[in-house]
């Protein structure tokens, strides 16, 4: 039977795996990640004797997007993965909210890897081939190459999509090469604060300037539980000119920023560095395939959650057209 290997297990990497074993193919999967998320995750932090849920990357999938994925979305745990959000907007502003994970952004995901061979803690760093197919060079204790595979699939950022393509030789792949050199993805520092004095009357606000969104957590399906939890995600020109500084000079700046936004001091500060955040620039496809390598992912199509699902279902699917 031939085998695929998927490497990168968020949302298009999974949506690529889903469509491969729903036609009845064998699919791995390899991902540097602890567990289910990529960019749709949810981090658990301890704070003051109670563990708090933060959505830190996606925070929802917008459902006035394509039908299929909407539809494939509602149909996750029965229904119950998502949930609808409609937080309250501060005034003058327009936040749409959507489909937000029901108990946590990684719920979806959680539920998409349900049944499917993944490998976690797994950081693929070259690919080879062979007669025999593909083979994936590892950076963890076991250094035997995973392999060999018939197809595969890389859904990862553009960027890291990109490094892999490079290290094979340069005839194999160049269209997918050249793809991932043409996107553009744009990074985040995102801050996870407990602010219990912090009672303004809106859930959810857009651009001002330091922040592009900030989220009040317990607004959010199935999280009452998370009182005081706020999510606050700096723009993409902010996170650029702060790059390099680290996570705990970004707690303290953006921690300061948001006090004064909300009229109140955060008991708790932690920053996280998307640097492969948000896709500016798409290459305006869903997926691109070349030498029995295939590539999808949110840069290929645009921004959202459904963009990267929509990404791999079609890779996916393309995928086992070569098959048969």
């Amino acid at each position: 039977m031939v085998r695929t290997a998927v490497i990168g297990a968020g949302m298009a990497g999974l949506a690529a795996a889903r469509a491969l074993a729903a036609r009845g193919h064998a699919v791995s999967l390899f991902d540097k990640g602890r567990g289910p998320g990529g960019r749709a995750s949810t981090r658990r932090i301890e704070v003051q004797g109670r563990t708090l849920r933060f959505d830190h990357g996606f925070q929802a999938v917008p459902d006035d997007g394509p039908h299929a994925a909407l539809r494939a979305f509602a149909a996750l745990e029965g229904g119950a993965a998502f949930a609808p959000w409609r937080p309250r907007p501060e005034h003058g502003q327009h936040t749409a909210g959507g489909l937000a994970g029901a108990g946590g952004a990684n719920v979806p995901i959680r539920a998409m890897a349900r049944g499917l061979d993944v490998t976690w803690g797994t950081w693929i760093e070259t690919i080879r081939r062979s007669p025999e197919g593909f083979s994936l060079g590892v950076d963890t204790d076991d250094a035997a190459a995973r392999g060999p595979f018939g197809r595969l699939v890389i859904a990862v950022p553009a960027d890291q999509a990109g490094a892999l393509l490079a290290g094979m030789p340069p005839t194999l792949a160049p269209t997918l090469a050249q793809a991932a050199a043409s996107a553009r993805m744009t990074p985040c520092w995102t801050l996870m604060a407990m602010m219990p004095d912090a009672r303004p009357d809106w859930d959810a606000t857009g651009p001002d300037g330091v922040f592009d969104l900030i989220v009040r957590e317990a607004s959010k399906p199935k999280r009452a539980g998370d009182a005081g939890a706020w999510v606050a995600q700096a723009d993409a020109a902010w996170s650029a000119g702060h790059l390099e500084q680290t996570p705990e000079e970004i707690a303290r700046l953006l921690g300061e920023a948001l006090g004064r936004r909300l009229g109140a001091a955060p008991v708790m500060a932690v920053a996280h560095r998307w640097r492969f955040a948000r896709t500016e620039r798409a290459v305006g496809v869903t997926h691109l395939a070349q030498a029995d390598i295939f590539v999808c992912g949110d840069w290929l199509l645009g921004p959202t959650l459904a963009d990267a699902w929509c990404s791999g279902d079609a890779a996916g699917a393309a995928v086992a057209a070569t098959i048969g």
